[in-house]
């Protein structure tokens, strides 16, 4: 899975900066880890994405702080071709 930037349009900027955890950490071969914070950051280099191992269940997150409803979030992938929104 590779996200290049998260973000909910409740509020703008809702999930910038926010902490972030995924299930696995991808190191390309320049030895660069794609930590999940990179999906967040407010950066749209599709070079520093955040990026997991491949295999089932890989799953990223953001933790906002509180609970919260939210009725959009868009994910969208780096190669901007897999974008879902729920």
């Amino acid at each position: 899975m590779c996200l290049c930037l998260v973000d909910t349009y409740e509020v703008c900027g809702l999930s910038l900066n926010r902490p972030a955890s995924q299930r696995s950490v991808y190191t390309s071969d320049d030895g660069f880890k794609h930590k999940a914070t990179l999906a967040n950051d407010g950066y749209h280099d599709l070079m520093t994405c955040a990026m997991t191992n491949t295999g089932p269940n890989q799953w990223w997150m953001v933790d906002f702080g509180a609970y919260l409803t939210l009725t959009n979030v868009t994910l969208t992938s780096g190669a901007h071709v897999g974008k879902i929104s729920r």
